[in-house]
């Protein structure tokens, strides 16, 4: 939380237009005040009702002006940008799902000679499918860095202007680039999507492949 005096009749002095008047006073007629904002984590409606009220409850406090309008704005801007960013991310897994399983299913059916083959000299199905798990988790690595360096540069361009606009609502919030365990979880998570692809495809396709 941070708590700052506010110069009232300096800044009274600068927004009103009546300078010079004002320099004619020999004392300043308006009280104290401080100005109270509330830190990222505690900036709820209910949380910014609740030390509105303890504020007002503390001795020497003749009153406490909460403008609680912008809160509610900015967190709505917020819970919008995680919706947009949860769906985008099951639209990513979705995606890295059914291209990894459509290029599995085409490998196999270039290497469909060859697979038959296989099964007639006895190798089993998890002997065959071994190399195309192979080809999804490098696959889906790829995407994950794809997916990576898009985060990153969604997050370079937009960062100026969230910042304008959580600067009209009183805020210092910017965009954050993904850490060192968020980039990591990205990427484990591009394998493994990558990886059940090429598995649901590979055993799908192998069980309709017999040798003749």
């Amino acid at each position: 939380m941070d708590v700052r005096l506010a110069p009232a009749l300096e800044e009274f002095r600068d927004g009103s237009g009546f300078g010079d008047a004002l320099s004619a006073l020999e004392d300043n007629p308006l009280p104290h005040a401080l100005v109270v904002t509330p830190s990222e984590e505690f900036r709820d409606p209910g949380q910014v009702e609740a030390l509105t009220a303890e504020l007002g409850g503390l001795d020497k406090v003749d009153l406490v002006q909460l403008d609680t309008e912008w809160v509610t704005r900015f967190n709505a801007i917020l819970d919008i940008i995680r919706r947009v960013v949860l769906l985008a991310a099951g639209l990513f897994a979705v995606g890295i799902l059914v291209i990894v399983g459509n290029t599995i299913r085409l490998d196999i059916e270039n290497r469909r000679d060859e697979i038959e083959v296989t099964k007639l000299v006895g190798g089993s199905d998890a002997f065959v499918r071994r190399p195309f798990l192979y080809s999804g988790l490098w696959y889906g690595l790829g995407g994950g860095l794809i997916a990576w360096l898009i985060v990153a540069s969604v997050i370079l361009v937009l960062n100026d202007p969230v910042q304008r606009i959580a600067g009209l609502y009183g805020s210092s919030f910017s965009l954050q680039g993904l850490g060192s365990d968020a980039s990591l979880a990205l990427i484990l998570g591009g394998i493994v999507l990558g990886l059940l692809g090429s598995f649901i495809a590979a055993t799908r396709e192998l069980r309709q492949i017999e040798p003749k």
